[in-house]
C-alpha cells in the first residue's frame, strides 16, 4: 500500500478577515453607542432614554464583538491534517488525537450557525468536526468520502445531512 505524505487544511484567510472586519465594525459601534449618553438634551427624560438606548446599543455591540473575538481565538483549532491513517486537527499531535478512518461510520451537519459538520462512529459519538470555512473544502470532503467510506451528502456546499457508510 502507497502511503502519502500528511495534507493540511487550515481556516481560509478571508473568514479571519471577515471576523477581523465584524470585530473592528462591532466595536466602533459600541462606542458609538456609549457616547450617546453624553449627547445633550432638552429634558431629564430624554436624557435617560438616550442613557438607556446608549447603554443597550453599546453593550450589545461589545457583546457582539466578544463572541466574533472568541470564534476568532478558536480558529488555529479549526485546522485539519489527514493522511493514509486517519484525521486530526492540526493543532495537535498524531498520536493520540487520531481518528482513524474506519472508526467513521457517518456524519451529520451542526446547526447552521456553526458552520460545520460532525463525523460520528457506530454509536453515532461525535469523533470529529470539519469546518466549512475550510481552504480546499471540496477536496477534503472528497478525501474524508474516499478514506472513511462514507456518503456525505452536500446541500447548497453548507450543510451535511446525517448519512451513513455505503
Amino acid at each position: 500500500m502507497q502511503h502519502h505524505q500528511p495534507m493540511n487544511f487550515s481556516i481560509s484567510k478571508g473568514s479571519k478577515g471577515v471576523l477581523i472586519f465584524s470585530i473592528v465594525v462591532f466595536s466602533l459601534f459600541s462606542v458609538l453607542g456609549f457616547t450617546q449618553v453624553f449627547i445633550p438634551s432638552s429634558s431629564l427624560q430624554e436624557h435617560q432614554q438616550n442613557v438607556r438606548i446608549g447603554l443597550t446599543v453599546g453593550l450589545m455591540m461589545i457583546g457582539m464583538a466578544a463572541v466574533i473575538y472568541r470564534s476568532l481565538k478558536k480558529l488555529p483549532t479549526c485546522n485539519v491534517t489527514i493522511d493514509d491513517d486517519g484525521i486530526w486537527g492540526s493543532h495537535l499531535t498524531k498520536e493520540g488525537n487520531l481518528v482513524y478512518w474506519d472508526e467513521i461510520c457517518s456524519s451529520r451537519h451542526a446547526p447552521s450557525f456553526q458552520k460545520c459538520f460532525y463525523l460520528l462512529d457506530k454509536n453515532r459519538r461525535k469523533l470529529f468536526t470539519v469546518h466549512y470555512q475550510t481552504e480546499n473544502y471540496e477536496e477534503l470532503v472528497r478525501l474524508i468520502r474516499y478514506r472513511a467510506n462514507i456518503q456525505i451528502d452536500e446541500q447548497s456546499h453548507a450543510r451535511v445531512r446525517v448519512v451513513t457508510r455505503t
